[in-house]
């Protein structure tokens, strides 16, 4: 199997992609720890990117403020309401029972 050459990478433009609008306090969304996180993860060369564990015990995740429950976590409406196609059903359930043994037994 071929090496391959990773070329350095000394620059990093996450922080642009990051940046808060004029109403928010910090300069970026995420901490200098999340970015360090983020830039650790995106690595390309896999001798040099983190791994899983060492992730999950990254310092980003105990910093100050504590992440929210998922319950407390803003929530927007379905995109996909409505669009999904109706499930034929038949008329009565001893219907349903006799076209779902039909459909198995034909199988």
């Amino acid at each position: 199997m071929k090496k391959v050459k990773f070329r350095p990478q000394p620059f990093s433009h996450l922080r642009d992609k990051f940046k808060r609008g004029m109403s928010f306090t910090s300069e970026t969304a995420l901490s200098e720890k999340g970015l360090e996180l983020l830039a650790a993860m995106l690595t390309l060369n896999p001798d040099e990117r983190i791994t899983t564990k060492q992730a999950l015990e990254h310092e980003y995740f105990s910093e100050q403020p504590p992440p929210k429950a998922h319950h407390l976590m803003p929530t927007r409406p379905s995109t996909h309401a409505g669009k999904a196609k109706e499930k034929v059903r038949s008329a009565d359930a001893e219907d349903e029972a006799s076209r779902l043994a039909l459909f198995h037994q034909n199988r």
